[in-house]
């Protein structure tokens, strides 16, 4: 009993320093920031905040950790209303949209530490790999059942590609000052259309020399970005 309300407590203080977090990041941008000003706006000691987060890196990979966690759970209800792909994959991407409007400032900090290779915050470093493998699983669970066709060579890498792709219409909607990120959305529906008559074109026979340098191509793209350990 003494144990479950320990871990209980420990949770909800984690909880509120990743809120404070959060609200800071928000408000004032990550660099200003400080462990001591989240700390205190949690209300714990300096030293309760390293004791749950070392860094405030830490601090973002557990943000990112917590969307991840809400999207698996819209995903599961999305993949069971329609087995259709292009359906599937719209809701999927216009829920990630709408699930981090209130928090551009922190995919912001995504999209300047991508350009870093070093940089463990960048979505492509060995730090965020367990962040990146979740993320691509839902897109594997869009794909598998679905109504898709694409090429069976094509097909093992088909996931990580669409995570690239959704990673591009994520920095494309961070630039977006357009009302409610309208371009963003128009940009989304007609790269899907272009995505899906794509995939179906690698079925047809003539498309077969094609096919084998196309899967060279994103195997080379996944070795260099997606699968960094």
């Amino acid at each position: 009993m003494k144990s479950s309300a320990k871990t209980a407590k420990a949770a909800a203080t984690r909880d509120s320093i990743l809120g404070a977090a959060r609200d800071l990041f928000r408000e004032q941008g990550f660099e200003p920031t400080t462990m001591r000003a989240i700390a205190a706006k949690a209300g714990v000691a300096l030293g309760s905040a390293y004791y749950y987060f070392k860094t405030k890196d830490e601090l973002v990979l557990a943000f990112y950790a917590r969307t991840q966690q809400g999207a698996d759970e819209e995903n599961e209800r999305i993949v069971h209303r329609t087995d259709d792909f292009r359906t599937r994959l719209d809701a999927l991407l216009t829920f990630k949209f709408r699930q981090m409007r209130q928090d551009r400032g922190f995919v912001s900090i995504l999209a300047k530490s991508a350009a870093d290779p070093d940089n463990p915050l960048s979505p492509f470093s060995p730090q965020t790999r367990p962040i990146r493998m979740a993320a691509i699983k839902l897109i594997e669970d869009v794909i598998s059942g679905s109504n898709i066709k694409v090429h069976e060579d094509l097909r093992p890498c088909l996931a990580k590609f669409l995570w690239l792709y959704q990673m591009g219409l994520m920095f494309f909607w961070i630039q977006d000052r357009s009302a409610n990120q309208r371009v963003t959305a128009k940009v989304k529906d007609m790269s899907l259309s272009l995505i899906g008559g794509m995939l179906q074109m690698t079925t047809l026979p003539l498309m077969n020399t094609m096919n084998d340098t196309l899967v060279d191509l994103l195997n080379n793209i996944n070795a260099t970005l997606v699968d960094q350990t």
